[in-house]
């Protein structure tokens, strides 16, 4: 008997209970009470500290929009006129500077040196970073010191690499001298005088590239290497796995995640190269043999002042980079590599 009153209590008190959550009363009520809180939130201390938080963010938020929401707005905006910027004045030509650039023939061959740096520099930065990040992953003696003298070009200007660079290339320049010591005359690296002469400049441009930035991505390299679980060796060794097997099972397909990361930011930083060919060569030294889209891009906008043509160029550049970075992401999804 009880057991019977017991459970027409239950089916009592459900029944009530589900009326009450169906009534529109119910949820005036609920939304009440959370506008209640909301309010009692900005009031007193609780109103204090939200307003010192954003006092705090504040600062930041105005540099970021002005100098970094703010701009690429206004380039946008500023594609799509003629603007001189030594007048305030600018007209709108709607696509007529993204038209203009199908025509233009130095960025075409700017494009082209791009490329063909992207091809040659990322490829060969990142088996080389590779290399010495096996080599300094050893445990030898003076590990610290080799990985300190890798890292070093990283962290250092790159005006002041090209410097000392351009120096090196000089005619009667360092490497030259180290060239006649095995009978080989060393060419005029950077500043050959006409098209007959060989034009070593951008291959000396992407050779100092690679040493300045091999280093950085070594760093990366060896965070990987170092986060890959010691018992996968020990089992490999206990399977008598050659050290070349255990490098080609192992190590390379757990370091796929960091060669992804690893080229995309290589593509993206070869594809914007523009302080080296500044230094060093000026987009010479004939028939723009170096000129790169960012150094175009530089000369359109502050040496012809071609404003609205210089920023259409940009985003060109930025459309090159966005599509170059998602072929990538699609190519190594397709191949298993981000897990």
């Amino acid at each position: 008997m009880c057991r019977h009153e017991d459970s027409d209590r239950r089916n009592h008190r459900g029944i009530r209970y589900n009326n009450l959550i169906s009534s529109p009363f119910f949820y005036n009520q609920l939304i009440m009470s959370r506008y209640e809180k909301f309010k009692e939130s900005f009031k007193g201390k609780k109103l204090r500290e939200s307003l010192l938080g954003y006092a705090f963010i504040a600062l930041p938020l105005v540099i970021f929009f002005a100098f970094s929401v703010g701009p690429i707005i206004f380039s946008v905006i500023v594609s799509f006129h003629k603007w001189g910027i030594l007048t305030w004045r600018m007209d709108f030509v709607g696509i007529e500077n993204y038209v203009k650039i199908l025509d233009d023939r130095v960025f075409i061959v700017a494009l082209r040196n791009t490329l063909l740096y992207t091809i040659v520099v990322v490829p060969s930065q990142t088996l080389i970073a590779m290399g010495l990040a096996l080599l300094a992953n050893q445990k030898i003696r003076g590990a610290t010191f080799f990985k300190t003298t890798y890292f070093t070009p990283a962290v250092t200007s790159s005006v002041v690499i090209s410097l000392i660079f351009y120096w090196l290339y000089m005619k009667e320049g360092l490497i030259n001298y180290l060239l006649s010591f095995i009978g080989i005359v060393g060419p005029n690296w950077l500043w050959a005088t006409s098209p007959p002469n060989p034009n070593y400049a951008l291959l000396a441009i992407m050779m100092m590239n690679i040493w300045s930035t091999s280093g950085y991505y070594m760093v990366m390299f060896l965070a990987g290497l170092q986060s890959i679980p010691e018992v996968f060796y020990e089992a490999a060794r206990i399977d008598r796995a050659s050290r070349w097997q255990r490098f080609r099972y192992i190590t390379l397909p757990l370091l796929k995640p960091v060669t992804y990361f690893v080229v995309v930011l290589s593509v993206i930083g070869t594809l914007q190269i523009f302080d080296q060919v500044y230094v060093m060569t000026r987009g010479g030294p004939y028939y723009y043999s170096t000129t790169t889209v960012i150094y175009h891009i530089w000369n359109k906008a502050f040496r012809d002042f071609k404003m609205g043509y210089a920023s259409a160029i940009a985003w060109v550049l930025f459309a090159i980079i966005f599509v170059a970075t998602m072929v990538q992401r699609k190519l190594v999804k397709e191949a298993g590599v981000l897990y």
